[in-house]
């Protein structure tokens, strides 16, 4: 089942007794809890230990859509998931998105000249950045520094500056939301800072 948004969260529970066809829990506890994204799945794999044997389920909006074993007191839940929604409940702490996702690029500046745009961004260390056209791939970069500058011929611009989208993927994150670069005016130098 993929996961568009909102609120995800674990619940582990281990029977305790079952007396005359009632079973009570008890909410188990949780350590060690890691969580990685795999680019090539599209998922989201959060492993960890639990001091009692339990099973774990994964809920959306109250609804459970994955369940996991627990064996040898360790559990791993694997996800496919969209979107950047917040994982967690009293058994896990909270993962926000920060954690499995690179983080947004931020535009500082954007220069619109004769032979094409200059974007000034700032972005993680170490990353890799895509620029789309209206869901067209257009050029991506090898970013080192936490900052770089981009730079879009007017021969790669068929259709202006309208639609133009940025991303960042890092090693074993999920790629970054999209950013909207700034519409610029033809033929018009002009500097816009963020």
């Amino acid at each position: 089942m993929r996961v568009n948004k909102g609120l995800l969260s674990v619940i582990a529970v281990t029977t305790v007794a079952s007396l005359g066809g009632l079973t009570t829990t008890a909410t188990a506890a949780t350590k060690k809890v890691t969580t990685t994204y795999s680019s090539q799945s599209h998922t989201l794999i959060i492993r960890g230990q639990t001091s009692r044997h339990a099973k774990l389920v994964l809920n959306y909006q109250g609804k459970p859509v994955a369940t996991s074993t627990v064996k040898a007191g360790k559990f791993t839940i694997t996800q496919p998931f969209q979107g950047y929604g917040t994982f967690g409940s009293q058994v896990l702490a909270t993962i926000p998105a920060k954690r499995y996702a690179a983080p947004r690029v931020r535009v500082i500046s954007a220069e619109q000249t004769a032979k094409g745009i200059h974007y000034t961004v700032a972005n993680a260390s170490h990353t890799t950045l895509t620029i789309t056209q209206n869901g067209r791939y257009l050029k991506t970069i090898k970013a080192t520094r936490p900052r770089t500058n981009l730079f879009l011929s007017n021969a790669q611009l068929k259709h202006g500056s309208h639609g133009l989208r940025i991303t960042q993927r890092v090693p074993n994150k999920k790629t970054s939301p999209a950013v909207k670069l700034p519409v610029l005016k033809a033929n018009i130098k002009q500097v816009t800072n963020f």
